[in-house]
C-alpha cells in the first residue's frame, strides 16, 4: 500500500492524522509501480517528494542516494527494468556445454568425480585446447551444467546418474535362428572328498544340432578355462558363430578403452577408533586402471616378461 501524504502539511494536520480524525488516502501498488513515487513527471514525482521530505530522507542512506541521483540526472529510474550494467561473466559457454554433452554421450555419463578426471586428462594428457576451461571445473558445477538447456539439447539420450547393480553372472539362452554354432556353456562341480577339492565338468552343447563336448577343470578361473574352451570349441565340426568377431572387438577395442581411458573410483579404507573399517571415495583416488596399476608399490615386478610400462603408456596415449 502507498500512503498519500501530500494532504498533511501542518503540525495540526499531523496531530489530526495521528489521532485518526483526519481522512487519508491509501493506494495499492505492485512492486513495478512503486517506483512512481520516486520517478520524475507529473504529480508526486521526485521533484515534490525530495523537496518536501528531503530532510527526512537524508537520515536514510537510500534516501541520500535517491537525492544525489535526482540532483545529478534529474530523474530516478527503476534499474531493475534492464539487465545489470556489470553482470557476472559466464565462464562456460554454450560450446563448452555441448562439449560436455559429447563427453557424457561417449562415456555413458559417469559420476562427477570420474567426469572431472576425464576432462582434466583431455586437456593436460592429450593437449586438447577446447577443454581448457574444463580442466579446473568442480564436481558440483558439472551437475549444474548438465541441467542447462544447451547440454540437454546436445545429448542424444539423457538420463541422470543412477546406481546400477552388477550381476556376478547372467544366464541367457542363445537365439540361433536355426544356425548351428551357438554354444551354451555350463559347469558342474563334482564335490570334494577327503579334504581334496573336486574337479569341475564343463559341458558345451550346440543349441541346434545338440553336438556336445565335455572337459574337466581344477578351478573355474581364466587360467584353467581358456585352454579347455579352445580345445572344446575346435572339436565342433562347424563354425562357431560370433565368438572370434566378438573376442576381437573385446580385446582390440573395448578392453583398451576400459583399462586406459575410463576412470574408476578406488576406495580408501579408514579405520575408526572402534576398529571399524569404512570405505571412502576421494577425488584424489579417481584414476584409470592403468594409472592405479602404476601407482602400486613395485608394480614392475607384476608385469609379464614380454610387457613393459613403456608399451602400456603408449597404449594409454593412443
Amino acid at each position: 500500500m502507498t500512503l498519500r501524504t501530500e494532504r498533511i502539511g501542518t503540525i495540526e494536520e499531523m496531530r489530526a492524522f495521528v489521532e485518526g480524525d483526519e481522512p487519508v488516502d491509501f493506494e495499492s501498488a505492485v512492486r513495478s509501480s512503486a517506483s512512481s513515487t520516486t520517478r520524475s513527471g507529473s504529480g508526486q514525482g521526485p521533484g515534490e517528494v525530495v523537496r518536501r521530505e528531503g530532510n527526512r530522507l537524508l537520515r536514510d542512506p537510500r534516501g541520500d542516494r535517491l537525492i544525489a541521483r535526482h540532483r545529478r540526472t534529474g530523474n530516478i529510474r527503476d534499474h531493475r527494468l534492464k539487465p545489470p550494467a556489470h553482470a557476472f561473466a559466464r565462464r562456460y559457454t554454450p560450446r563448452d556445454m555441448a562439449l560436455l554433452a559429447e563427453v557424457d554421450e561417449a562415456f555413458g555419463q559417469l559420476s562427477g568425480p570420474a567426469t572431472k578426471v576425464i576432462l582434466w586428462r583431455m586437456r593436460h594428457v592429450y593437449g586438447d585446447e577446447p577443454f581448457e576451461r574444463f580442466a579446473s571445473i568442480s564436481n558440483g558445477h558439472i551437475y549444474n551444467l548438465r541441467k542447462s538447456r544447451t547440454y540437454r539439447t546436445g545429448r542424444l539420450t539423457f538420463r541422470n546418474t543412477q546406481p546400477k547393480p552388477v550381476p556376478i553372472g547372467v544366464r541367457r539362452k542363445p537365439q540361433p535362428d536355426g544356425w548351428p554354432g551357438f554354444l551354451p556353456v555350463d559347469t558342474v562341480h563334482l564335490g570334494d572328498l577327503g579334504g581334496r577339492n573336486g574337479i569341475y565338468i564343463v559341458n558345451i552343447v550346440d543349441e541346434v544340432t545338440q553336438f556336445q563336448h565335455l572337459g574337466a577343470l581344477r578351478r573355474i578361473t581364466q587360467h584353467f578355462m581358456a585352454p579347455v574352451l579352445e580345445d572344446l570349441i575346435s572339436a565342433f565340426p562347424f563354425t562357431v558363430h560370433a565368438v572370434p568377431q566378438v573376442n576381437g572387438f573385446l580385446c582390440d577395442d573395448l578392453c583398451p578403452f576400459l583399462n586406459f581411458h575410463r576412470p574408476c573410483l578406488f576406495p580408501t579404507e579408514v579405520t575408526s577408533t572402534r576398529s571399524r573399517v569404512t570405505k571412502t571415495y576421494r577425488q584424489a583416488d579417481v584414476a584409470t586402471r592403468h594409472q592405479h596399476f602404476r601407482s602400486l608399490p613395485g608394480a614392475e615386478r607384476f608385469l609379464r616378461p614380454e610387457v613393459t610400462f613403456d608399451a602400456l603408456d603408449q597404449s594409454a596415449a593412443a
